[in-house]
């Protein structure tokens, strides 16, 4: 008799853990947990390692917003670090911040700090989690002086593919 109590304890017990672990997942606790583990794209002096709109992007004439960016963006896994890839040009006179929307209902996914021109981030995490999938999304660029004051923005349409 007090076998079957200690498996039935265990059974429940075992069956506590799975649904805890549901409902972590569920809630996103796992994602804002990853956070911790993952860090921040760091932003590196130079030029992203592709060539794909290099030539618009060497002489900038003053006052023009020009940047580049990787619009088909992919993660592994929602937790990690993706393909993000973003810069602002050393020929470019402003600093830059870089925003990702759903185009579908406005939620922020991804915010860059601000770039000094010359600087680049290759690889980052996403600020809100993401279901397995391809997501249209909506990029915003935000301009702003080198003493912080906001100049405008420009925008666009790009892809993030989770793979699981």
């Amino acid at each position: 008799m007090d076998k079957i109590k200690i498996l039935l304890a265990s059974l429940a017990a075992c069956v506590s853990l799975i649904l805890l672990a549901v409902l972590l997942e569920r809630t996103g606790v796992f994602f804002y947990a990853s956070r911790l583990v993952v860090p921040a794209g760091e932003a590196e002096t130079g030029s992203l390692p592709f060539t794909e709109g290099l030539d618009d992007v060497k002489n900038i004439p003053k006052g023009e917003i020009r940047y580049r960016l990787n619009k088909s963006v992919t993660f592994q896994n929602t937790y990690w670090k993706g393909d993000i890839m973003v810069e602002n040009p050393a020929a470019c006179e402003y600093d830059l911040q870089f925003v990702f929307y759903k185009a579908d209902t406005g939620d922020v996914v991804y915010e860059s700090r601000k770039l000094k021109p010359g600087e680049f981030i290759s690889g980052d995490r996403l600020k809100r989690k993401l279901k397995e999938g391809t997501h249209n999304c909506v990029y915003k660029v935000n301009a702003y002086t080198v003493q912080g004051e906001s100049l405008g923005d420009t925008s666009g349409y790009l892809t993030i593919t989770v793979k699981k």
